[in-house]
């Protein structure tokens, strides 16, 4: 029958079944030649990224697949012994277990990951792969590395676990979630700010909470936070109920012991409740607000973990000198660039923040070796000047020391504790460190007591003037100063050393300001009245009077009150006060000086300052600090108070050197040309009586 067959076909048509028997025979010898070459590329392919995947993959602390969409090229011995394999198992031998991944995985593979993305298997499967948490990161050349952790692990990591059994302790709300923002626990500030219960929000994506306000917003935030690891700021978000407020929001990565981010904790307080809108919108402080909110947390998650904590801060000395000497943007730079250089001085688990204009706190822990060290690095770093868009800046500082639980139970008494100490120092020595002792908090209660009696002086004529005389050339009575004194009933006499920085800080000083200028006005009144000569009397003015816009008619008032002439008085303003309030002072003093009112800057050579640019000030008259006084007839170096007094006879400024206690001060200030003199050597203070009974001519 087949030779039938065959007689019945044509010759082209035998022709046709021959060339297709011979192309099958053909593509049978070929198929397996086939295989063999592409074994042999995928071996080539193999062998050229055998020492990148050394390399690469050992490198990897976690169990790790390097794939392609459709191969794993490489596994390292972590991910071997999570799959159960020989350490010599080759990689050609792992398409089973690629084919074996999840169903999420190949997907993700064929569409190609574009950035780092995260998800969970803790559902749906079985055997290795169940509960488990795969991290997956772009390579290069359409490569990918597959990390897989337990589920189980990571929720068992230390900070983790830590952050979770306290966030019930946090005095501001907390929310924890998972990487893909879905939230996992709250705690009951959280439900007290937002109205949103565990019920409630728990298993939902955390954007349910947020307002169309932040659209703006999130994509730097997510950026910094990618860079950072932390993100603080204030922004809008909605309650419960639907009310939009202003939150102020921190939100920290949580990483396990791999460096891998598996959480997100978010930190939240309600401004609205703190602050007016119309406050928010207007303080240059509200900025400080987020830093200082985290250091609340850090501190409490701090105490919470290890039971104890040190805040240090830091106040830099002169800042308004410095900002109004160079200028507000730069003042603000400097206090970026104390915070950067002091960050490098600090280790990953301290916390800075700025606290103030011019204050920065740091908590650590209270090892005290380690602080110890941090003060040491701390110091030096501040001592090398600042050079900020070309212009030198140096500057001081006092340091304050607190301990908690020892010296407060929360951020803020441990913080005013450190700030308590660093204060006690300042009139000690600049840069000084201080640590916080009980003596220090029975100092403050003796404070607040002098505080309540030197209000009870003001207002009941406790407070008295006393006048020491400034002499000139030929030692004749030229004018006097009217110094404050008050004298208790049961203490007796205080120092205005004791009690003049204490109403500086109370803001007592403006009401003594202004009994001092009655005080002085109504004096000269009397002797003017008596027929007595008169001689002008020198008034010091603080920097919360050169503050004051009204001061030029409060004074102009005074004067007319008791029937004075305007140059009866003179008005001192320390070189420190002018410099901090430059602006105000500048347009305070020039219209004082056009009412008639003498100018004189005291206690000069003690700034930032130079005569030349005090010379744009309405001044007449200088009066040089006494310390440069009391190097006269020492071993100091001269030159410096020679230079005063040249300058300032070259700007026609008349001077006054105070503190002349010895005939060798005096001898050396009359040679040097000085025009006025005053101090012990000449005359105490004398009390009103004295002053009008006494002879000034002197032998």
């Amino acid at each position: 029958m087949h030779v039938e067959l065959a007689t019945r076909l044509s010759p082209p048509a035998i022709n046709h079944v021959a060339l297709l028997v011979a192309a099958l025979i053909l593509a049978l010898l070929l198929v397996p030649l086939w295989y063999e070459i592409r074994l042999s590329r995928s071996r080539g392919l193999i062998s050229k990224i055998s020492s990148e995947l050394e390399e690469l993959l050992n490198n990897e602390p976690v169990p790790t697949l390097l794939c392609t969409e459709d191969a794993i090229l490489g596994m390292n011995g972590s991910a071997k012994e999570f799959f159960n394999l020989s350490p010599l198992t080759k990689p050609h031998r792992l398409k089973s277990i690629f084919h074996h991944l999840p169903e999420e995985l190949h997907s993700g593979l064929k569409q190609g990951f574009q950035h780092n993305r995260v998800f969970s298997l803790s559902h749906g499967h079985s055997g290795p792969l169940s509960d488990i948490t795969v991290h997956c990161t772009p390579n290069n050349e359409n490569r990918y590395l597959i990390r897989l952790l337990k589920t189980v692990a990571i929720k068992k990591h230390d900070r983790y676990r830590k952050i979770k059994e306290n966030i019930n302790q946090l005095s501001t709300g907390a929310v924890i979630t998972d990487v893909n923002l879905k939230v996992i626990e709250v705690n009951t500030q959280f439900e007290k700010i937002t109205g949103y219960s565990n019920a409630d929000i728990v298993g939902h994506h955390i954007s349910n909470l947020s307002s169309d306000n932040n659209k703006d917003i999130y994509e730097s935030m997510w950026k910094e936070i990618s860079r950072t690891g932390v993100w603080s700021g204030a922004l809008w978000n909605v309650k419960k109920e639907g009310e939009e407020y202003l939150q102020h929001l921190t939100i920290s990565e949580i990483t396990n012991n791999d460096g891998i981010v598996t959480h997100y904790l978010g930190t939240l307080s309600d401004l609205s409740q703190i602050y007016s809108i119309d406050s928010l919108g207007n303080s240059s402080s509200v900025k400080l607000i987020p830093r200082i909110k985290q250091l609340e947390v850090e501190f409490e998650l701090l105490m919470n973990n290890e039971g104890n904590a040190k805040v240090i801060v830091l106040d830099i000395q002169r800042f308004n000198t410095i900002r109004n000497t160079y200028g507000a943007g730069i003042a603000e730079k400097l206090v970026e660039d104390v915070i950067t250089r002091i960050a490098q001085a600090c280790s990953d688990k301290d916390y800075l923040a700025q606290i103030g204009n011019d204050e920065i706190a740091i908590l650590c822990s209270s090892s005290s070796l380690y602080v110890n060290m941090l003060l040491h690095e701390i110091k030096q770093v501040i001592r090398t000047p600042f050079c900020i868009d070309g212009t030198e800046v140096s500057i001081s500082a006092h340091i304050g020391l607190a301990s908690a639980p020892d010296h407060g139970k929360n951020l803020a008494e441990v913080t005013n504790a450190a700030t308590m100490a660093l204060n006690s120092k300042k009139d000690i020595k600049q840069g000084a460190i201080a640590v916080y002792t009980p003596a220090l908090k029975k100092a403050s209660v003796e404070n607040l007591k002098i505080e309540a009696r030197l209000r009870n002086a003001i207002s009941s004529d406790g407070l008295s003037l006393v006048y020491q005389p400034i002499f000139n050339q030929q030692r004749q009575l030229e004018k006097v100063e009217a110094l404050l004194r008050w004298t208790h009933s049961e203490l007796g006499p205080i120092s205005p050393a004791r009690f003049i920085p204490l109403a500086e800080e109370t803001g007592l000083i403006r009401e003594i300001g202004e009994w001092v200028i009655n005080e002085a006005c109504r004096q000269l009144g009397v002797w003017q009245e008596m027929g007595i000569k008169t001689f002008p009397v020198a008034i010091n003015l603080s920097g919360y009077q050169l503050s004051d816009y009204n001061l030029a008619d409060r004074i102009k008032h005074a004067c007319k009150q008791y029937n004075l002439q305007h140059d009866q008085l003179i008005l001192e303003v320390t070189e420190s006060v002018l410099m901090e309030q430059m602006e105000t002072g500048k347009s305070i003093l020039e219209e004082l000086s056009k009412a008639g009112f003498s100018i004189a800057i005291d206690d000069f050579g003690t700034g930032y300052s130079s005569l030349a640019y005090l010379n744009q000030f309405p001044a007449s008259i200088l009066k040089i600090d006494r310390s440069f006084i009391n190097d006269i007839g020492t071993d100091s170096d001269m030159r410096v108070l020679d230079s005063i007094i040249q300058l300032a006879h070259n700007l026609d400024l008349q001077i006054v050197a105070e503190g002349i206690e010895t005939q060798n001060q005096l001898a050396y200030l009359q040679n040097k040309g000085c025009q006025n003199y005053q101090g012990f050597l000449l005359s105490k203070p004398l009390t009103p009586e004295t002053l009008q009974q006494q002879s000034f001519a002197l032998d």
